[in-house]
């Protein structure tokens, strides 16, 4: 889980850049508010993983249903034959 925002650095940084005080507290504030909607970088590599993972199950899945399928067929096909 990422790290809440440190409020008196974001405040002062954005005084050092022309913000007023109120102003620059107020938005540092906000921005500490809304810190649970940030995403890390280590969220996203876990999201994707996850993903990959769920994609190449299906994948597989999915490739053994046609096999099995294929096989099928082609017993009823031989069975026919024969």
């Amino acid at each position: 889980m990422a790290m809440a925002p440190d409020t008196l650095s974001i405040s002062q940084a954005l005084r050092a850049v022309g913000f007023p005080e109120e102003q620059a507290n107020l938005l540092a504030m906000h921005m500490a508010s809304r810190s649970d909607d940030l995403v890390t970088k280590k969220d996203l590599e876990l999201a994707v993983s996850q993903l990959e993972t769920r994609l190449l199950l299906k994948l597989g899945a999915g490739m053994a249903a046609g096999f099995a399928l294929t096989l099928t067929a082609l017993g009823v096909i031989l069975t026919q034959l024969g």
